[in-house]
């Protein structure tokens, strides 16, 4: 989405969200919130980071899974939440 709104100038209404799905203070949270200022300067609208900590980062990505596949909620994902997970547990929400 950053790169088609940067292409396209397109200003959104509604603020980004970036869902990470690891306790607040951690690297992960680090990071997006290292990332998130720079895109805000970009879009020119207020990206949001919002940490949704719980089960090896599960109840985050099932959040993102179930929003509203507007473009307005992305997932700052790790290698927990896109590949281990899958291959550990026998079933996801």
């Amino acid at each position: 989405m950053l790169a088609y709104a940067t292409v396209c100038g397109v200003h959104l209404d509604t603020a980004d969200v970036v869902i990470v799905p690891f306790a607040a203070g951690g690297p992960t949270d680090t990071v997006a919130r290292l990332i998130a200022e720079p895109m805000t300067q970009s879009l020119g609208q207020q990206v949001i980071v919002d940490n949704r900590a719980g089960a090896t980062g599960i109840v985050g990505s099932e959040h993102v899974a179930r929003s509203a596949p507007d473009g307005y909620t992305l997932i700052f994902g790790t290698a927990a939440t896109h590949a281990l997970n899958v291959a550990v547990f026998k079933t996801l929400p």
